[in-house]
């Protein structure tokens, strides 16, 4: 796979990420077609009709979702595998005048691999498609786009403070881990000598220091992380009532839909 076809690949993958995005709109439009058109004609035929088409939407959401995935997961195992042998080789060759570090590439290397199958790049696809999102929601009612909106800043708030409270004990970790890596990547290239000089007690040592301060650091950062995810879905989960009690309230008190 040379570059030409992973710009391809993640062009296929932008194209299913506009539709995944675009069907996501289903829900919230059957919601309030249900509370608009169903609850006030008591019309069943259009229950059934609005309901297949919602059942469609969510299926072909989710087979595009899955197939973008599908994309990227290939996409990293594939230039793992055409790049790892020359990274491989440029670092072997780059060591013999360096200090052993150069194989720290081939950990970047991963690091690409698994940024291309996180789901951190799909959130970052889908962050353009959220003012969409939202003037999609505007256009059905001024009132369900404010909630959206304050619902967007309030978990705008809640990210720029989980920033905040992780950044510190996840660098903390990661320092701890590196510096455990590279205690052993001393003892296996100094292995004799560690062994002749009985110093594997204390290099063992040192390397269970550094690793538990990681893992320290890590539980720390761990933490603060659910509690802000908590905070996050509550959120979302008051706002789906919110928008559910106001699309149950707005045929009840008889407003007519808001002009486009």
């Amino acid at each position: 796979m040379g570059l030409g076809a992973v710009k391809r690949n993640l062009t296929a993958v932008l194209v299913q990420n506009c539709a995944t995005n675009l069907l996501i709109l289903a829900i919230p439009v059957y919601l309030f077609q249900i509370s608009d058109r169903v609850l006030t004609s008591r019309s069943v035929d259009t229950l059934i009709m609005l309901t297949i088409i919602i059942v469609g939407a969510v299926v072909f959401q989710a087979i595009f979702d899955a197939f973008r995935r599908f994309i990227l997961m290939r996409t990293a195992v594939e230039v793992a595998a055409r790049l790892g042998a020359p990274i491989l080789s440029a670092a072997a060759h780059a060591s013999q005048h360096g200090t052993g570090r150069e194989y720290q590439t081939l950990g970047d290397l991963q690091t690409l691999r698994g940024f291309l199958t996180s789901g951190t790049l799909i959130s970052f696809l889908d962050v353009p498609f959220a003012p969409l999102f939202i003037f999609a929601i505007f256009l059905v009612h001024p009132h369900l786009g404010s909630i959206v909106v304050a619902t967007s800043l309030l978990l705008l708030v809640v990210t720029l403070i989980n920033r905040r409270i992780t950044a510190k004990p996840f660098g903390e970790a990661n320092t701890a881990q590196s510096k455990a890596n590279m205690h052993l990547d001393s003892m296996a290239r100094n292995s004799q000598i560690i062994n002749a000089l009985a110093m594997i007690p204390e290099t063992v040592k040192m390397w269970g220091r550094d690793t538990a301060n990681s893992l320290t650091a890590q539980v720390r950062a761990q933490d603060r992380n659910i509690m802000t995810a908590a905070a996050s879905r509550i959120i979302r989960l008051l706002t789906q009532v919110s928008m559910l009690g106001w699309g149950r309230t707005w045929p009840l008190m008889g407003r007519s839909r808001a002009a486009w």
